[in-house]
């Protein structure tokens, strides 16, 4: 495991860092983001693609919870989900396949979601 580093960003950001990886943690201010999820109205289902294939599907449910399955029919909770509208960006906090590590948002609309990698979410309902 070895050592780490410790850095307060601010008074909400805390970064772990070791040779080997980066760690991030933001603290969550349940009363902050259930109210940025509500407003974003990014919650309902949501289809993944890679090069034009359904790859699986999401749903982003208030106040913050993220289901994920690979038909609609089949979902099953992963964890959780935040909208940030000060970067316009989406936090999902889960291992999920596809979307996993940093991916970097390149478009957030209201029925499109397109990450940098080619990935993107599409509305469905």
């Amino acid at each position: 495991m070895g050592y780490y580093s410790m850095e307060l960003n601010n008074d909400s950001q805390l970064i772990l860092r070791n040779d080997l990886e980066i760690s991030d943690y933001v603290r969550f201010e349940q009363e902050t983001v259930e109210e940025n999820n509500k407003k974003s109205q990014l919650d309902g289902f949501w289809e993944l693609t890679k090069d034009a294939t359904t790859v699986g599907y999401y749903k982003l449910n208030l106040p913050y919870q993220l289901q994920f399955g690979r038909s609609m029919e089949n979902l099953n909770p992963v964890g959780l989900w935040f909208y940030n509208p000060e970067r316009n960006g989406l936090f999902l906090g889960a291992a999920i396949p596809y979307l996993e590590g940093l991916l970097i948002i390149t478009e957030i609309e209201k029925n499109t979601i397109t990450y940098e990698n080619g990935l993107q979410l599409n509305r469905v309902k």
